[in-house]
């Protein structure tokens, strides 16, 4: 609780604590508070969230790299909305071997390089933290909002795998977010494949809107969408939906998009 009243219970920082699943805080009672809310349904959810789109992301690095011509650059594979970096570090640390040593075509010795995109310059220096621990070499930070019209200036093009999870949800306008996709489309090759995550319900979204801090000011109000206005946005910008996946209450959803 200390660190999403700090931080916003939408930040990097108190996603990457749920993910982590180890309850903190002050003496017994604290760590015992901290054990009911890591336990809330919604927080369970986001950790099946996690593991399947970790799984997929893995899964469409793998693919880009059994196709990439021999002595050509490294699977570029970027997250869009970072946070900590936890999810897209730890697909490059178990699609490889998880080496600080660069190849010949510029990434880890697994032939993938990330780049981690969030306007939360405190989520990505937890991040470098995390690679280093990992033994990640390949890894760039580059501070910026996806949702801003310059925000992937600082991205290199040539991105194999996207991974946008927990990013668009927070965002109301449909428009902003076919526009970020676009922009980010433009970073893609066709058949570039985008991992990305979709909200439909919330059992504790009036909750959150009314007393929960968000790291962008105000409260954290989100927005819910059906699977099929998210596969209409994505469609708008450029990619095919393919492959969908939802937790067992259907709190959150993983979808699979090509890039047309």
């Amino acid at each position: 609780m200390r660190l999403g009243l700090e931080t916003g219970f939408d930040s990097g920082l108190s996603l990457d604590h749920a993910y982590a699943n180890r309850a903190a805080g002050r003496g017994v009672v604290g760590k015992a508070l901290d054990r009911i809310y890591l336990s809330a349904p919604a927080w369970r959810a986001v950790r099946w969230r996690r593991a399947q789109a970790e799984a997929w992301t893995a899964e469409a690095v793998r693919a880009a790299a059994a196709r990439r011509p021999r002595g050509s650059d490294a699977v570029h594979l970027l997250d869009g909305g970072a946070g900590c970096g936890r999810m897209a570090l730890s697909v490059a640390a178990s699609v490889g071997r998880a080496t600080p040593e660069h190849d010949e075509r510029g990434g880890n010795a697994c032939g993938v390089r990330v780049t981690l995109l969030d306007e939360d310059s405190a989520g990505l220096a937890r991040a470098r933290t995390l690679a280093e621990a990992m033994g990640l070499g390949a890894v760039a930070y580059v501070v910026g909002d996806a949702l801003a019209a310059g925000g992937f200036a600082g991205v290199d093009g040539g991105v194999a795998v996207a991974l946008t999870s927990g990013l668009y949800e927070w965002c109301p306008d449909d428009a902003s977010v076919v526009a970020s996709l676009r922009r980010l489309a433009e970073r893609m090759p066709p058949g570039g494949v985008l991992i990305y995550t979709g909200h439909p319900w919330h059992p504790q979204a009036a909750l959150m809107a009314r007393w929960l801090p968000s790291r962008r000011g105000g409260t954290c109000t989100m927005r819910r969408r059906s699977r099929a206005a998210w596969e209409a946005l994505v469609a708008e910008a450029g990619f095919v939906t393919q492959r969908r996946a939802a937790d067992r209450r259907r709190i959150f959803t993983v979808s699979w998009a090509r890039r047309a």
